[in-house]
C-alpha cells in the first residue's frame, strides 16, 4: 500500500492499476472522511478500472485476429497474382512453342520442296494453313484461359470486398454500441463526481461558517490552530474533470452558534436538525462553558450528516 504525500500524486501516476487504487491510503486528520466510505469508493473504482482493462485486452485480441485475417486475404491476393503471372508465362511459352513449331513446319516444307519440286506450292500452302490453324487454336486457347482467369479473379475480389464490407459494417455497429455505452457510463461517472464535489464544497463552506461562529472549548489549546483551514478547491481540467487545489478559509475572530438566525441554522443543519436548536447562553456565563461539552459532538454530527447525504 502507498501513502500519498502530494495531493496530485494520484494524477501524476502514469500507470494506474486496480491494485494501486484498492491499496491507496490517506493520512488521518481531525474531522476527516469516513475511512470505510473512502475504502468502499476506492474498491468500486478499482473494480471499474479492472473491467475497463479487461475490455481493452478483449478488443486488442479482436484487432489482432482481424489483422491476421487481413494478412490471410493479402496472401490469397498474392496467390492470385502469382497464378496470373504463371498464366501469362504459360501463354508466352505457348507462343514461343508455336513459333518453334511453325519454324519446324516451314523447315520441313522447305525440305519437302527440295525433294518434291513438282508439288512444292501445294505443300507450302498446306504447311501455311496448318501453321495458321495452330496459331489460331493457340490464340483461342490463350484468350479463353485468360478470360477465365480474369473472371475468377474478379469474382474473388468481389467476394472478398463483400465479406470485408459486411465485417466492417458489423464492427462499426459493435463499436457504435460500445461507444454509446461507455459514453453513458463516463457521463454518469462525471455527474457523480460533480455531485460529490458540490457536496464537498458545501460541507466546507458550512464547516467554515460553523467554526467561525462557534466558540472553542476550554481545552482548545491542545488542538491544532484553526485560523487558517485548507480545503481543496476545484479547477476545471478538460471538459468535465477537476483537480483539487488548495483554498484557504479564514475564520472570524469571534462568533457563537447562538448568533445564527433560525433560518440559516435550519439551512446549515438540515442533515442534523437537532444542531439547529442551539442552547441559549445564561446570563453571567461564558459561551465557551455552555458549549464545552458538545462542540466536538456537534461538529462530528454535521460532518456525518453531510456524508450520509452524499450520492
Amino acid at each position: 500500500m502507498t501513502t500519498p504525500t502530494d495531493p496530485h500524486a494520484l494524477h501524476a501516476s502514469s500507470h494506474l492499476t486496480p491494485r494501486d487504487i484498492s491499496g491507496q491510503t490517506f493520512p488521518s486528520k481531525v474531522s476527516g472522511y469516513d475511512k470505510a466510505a473512502v475504502r468502499a469508493y476506492l474498491e468500486t473504482a478499482a473494480r471499474r478500472v479492472e473491467d475497463l482493462l479487461r475490455e481493452q485486452r478483449t478488443l486488442s485480441e479482436r484487432c489482432a485476429g482481424l489483422e491476421r485475417e487481413l494478412a490471410q486475404k493479402k496472401e490469397a491476393e498474392d496467390e492470385i497474382r502469382r497464378v496470373i503471372v504463371s498464366a501469362e508465362r504459360m501463354a508466352q511459352d505457348l507462343r514461343e512453342s508455336a513459333a518453334r513449331e511453325a519454324e519446324l513446319l516451314i523447315e520441313g516444307a522447305r525440305l519437302r520442296e527440295r525433294e518434291w519440286e513438282g508439288g512444292h506450292e501445294r505443300r507450302m500452302a498446306e504447311a501455311d494453313r496448318q501453321h495458321q490453324d495452330r496459331l489460331g487454336e493457340l490464340e483461342i486457347a490463350f484468350r479463353s484461359r485468360h478470360a477465365e482467369l480474369e473472371r475468377d479473379h474478379h469474382e474473388r475480389i468481389l467476394a472478398r470486398e463483400r465479406e470485408h464490407a459486411e465485417r466492417l459494417a458489423e464492427l462499426e455497429r459493435q463499436f457504435a454500441g460500445r461507444y454509446h455505452e461507455l459514453t453513458g457510463r463516463l457521463t454518469e461517472a462525471r455527474q457523480e463526481y460533480g455531485q460529490f464535489l458540490s457536496g464537498y464544497r458545501a460541507l466546507l463552506r458550512s464547516f467554515g461558517e460553523l467554526s467561525g461562529r462557534h466558540a472553542l472549548p476550554g481545552d482548545a489549546a491542545h488542538l491544532p490552530a484553526l485560523e487558517s483551514f485548507s480545503a481543496p478547491a476545484i479547477t476545471p481540467v478538460g471538459e468535465d474533470l477537476y483537480l483539487p487545489q488548495e483554498q484557504t478559509w479564514t475564520l472570524p475572530e469571534s462568533g457563537h452558534l447562538t448568533d445564527l438566525p433560525p433560518e440559516l441554522a435550519a439551512a446549515l443543519f438540515g442533515a442534523a436538525p437537532e444542531l439547529a436548536q442551539v442552547p441559549e447562553v445564561p446570563a453571567g456565563k461564558d459561551a465557551r462553558s455552555v458549549h464545552k461539552g458538545s462542540a466536538e459532538e456537534r461538529t462530528v454530527g454535521v460532518l456525518s450528516g453531510a456524508e450520509q447525504t452524499e450520492p
